[in-house]
Order: C-alpha cells, then sequence, then structure tokens
C-alpha cells in the first residue's frame, strides 16, 4: 500500500465498504485544526440524528448538534485553548505522551517503524509527528479503504498503536475545561474506537 497521511476532504458518500474509513478521516480532519463553517454547515445537513440510544448513535447526534448550534470561531476558539493555547494546550494529543509521559518518545519510533512496513508515508508539509491523535486517525483511514489490507493486519496495528492511548485521549478530551463543541467530537472517538475494536474483534 501507499498512502500519505494528508489532508482528504471528510465529509464522503457513507458507501457500507467507506463508512469506517469516512469516520475516522472525518476525526482526523475535526482533530488536525477546527472546522470550517462550510465543513460544519454540511455536517449539519449530512447528519440525520437516528434517535438511536447506542453510543455511536448519540454520538453522531451530538455533533449534528455542535455543528448546527456552533459557528466556525467558536471552534477556533476551542481548538486554540485545547491543542495550541499559551505555549501548549490543555491536551497533549500524542501517543507517546499518554504511553510514557514525554513527547517524541519510542511509541513514535515503533508507529514510524509500523507505518514504514506498510508503505505510508508521512505527509512532508505536515507539522506534527506521526503519533498526533489526527494523523494516527488519517492511518486508520487508509487502512480500512485498502483492498490489500487484511482484518487481521488492521487488528494487530490497531492493538499495538491505538489500543493502549488514543480511548484515554477521547476521554479527555470530553473532560477538558475548555471544550464545549469539542466534547461531540470526544464522544465520536470514543464511540467510534469501542464500536471499531468490536468489529474488528468479531472477524478474528
Amino acid at each position: 500500500m501507499k498512502g500519505a497521511v494528508a489532508h482528504v476532504d471528510p465529509v464522503a458518500a457513507h458507501e457500507p465498504e467507506q463508512l469506517r474509513a469516512s469516520t475516522w478521516r472525518l476525526l482526523a480532519h475535526l482533530l488536525t485544526d477546527a472546522p470550517s463553517q462550510d465543513l460544519l454547515d454540511r455536517l449539519a445537513a449530512s447528519i440525520e440524528p437516528s434517535g438511536g440510544e447506542r453510543p455511536i448513535d448519540r454520538a453522531w447526534a451530538a455533533l449534528h448538534e455542535a455543528a448546527s448550534t456552533h459557528d466556525a470561531r467558536q471552534w477556533q476558539r476551542e481548538y486554540g485553548a485545547l491543542f495550541i493555547g499559551l505555549g501548549e494546550g490543555e491536551l497533549s494529543p500524542y501517543a507517546s505522551w499518554y504511553i510514557t509521559g514525554r513527547v517524541m518518545d519510542r511509541p513514535l519510533a515503533n508507529l514510524r517503524g509500523a507505518l514504514a512496513m506498510l508503505g505510508i508515508e508521512r505527509d512532508p508539509d505536515g507539522g506534527e509527528p506521526e503519533d498526533h491523535a489526527a494523523a494516527v486517525c488519517e492511518t486508520l483511514a487508509l487502512l480500512a479503504e485498502d483492498p490489500d489490507m487484511s482484518i487481521e493486519g488492521q487488528r494487530e496495528f490497531f492493538r499495538a498503536h491505538v489500543q493502549a492511548w488514543l480511548p484515554k485521549f477521547f476521554r479527555d478530551l470530553e473532560r477538558a475545561e475548555a471544550a464545549n463543541a469539542y466534547r461531540s467530537v470526544a464522544a465520536l472517538g470514543s464511540a467510534f474506537v469501542a464500536l471499531d475494536e468490536q468489529y474488528l474483534s468479531m472477524l478474528a
């Protein structure tokens, strides 16, 4: 597989075989930067809350509500406070930090080795390392949509580079003081990580 951790339009047709990839890519986009007003308008128009009680149903409904009621300026203020701030934001969205308490540590080196074996290249214009939450979500999108990538390979990557930290990151995002609209992103991330883990395990 040849790929790159780069920006891709996150609003795509939700054909069954693309559902996982498009959801991971949407999360990647929302964690890379605050959404534009155009994207918020498209999310508000395209997400149809089902009224279901599953965590994933409630998460989509929450994202629809947040996209409909918070404008791009609010999302941008939250993103800055959460991830940029004065010197640093409220959260550190890196696997290395969550696993070892330090950035640019061994989890990043391990991830880079796995990406090299998969043929996935880092976007040369990207400013963040590969273990940033957005980059990991984009990688999961690439793996999900690659016809040559087996479920076993996806499950192995998930267990090695996602399972130990991404759920905690989304929980921290949901509890963050600066989060309001971004709580909907945290809810979607938490619900979808659990759903995708269950999916990959069922096909073992």
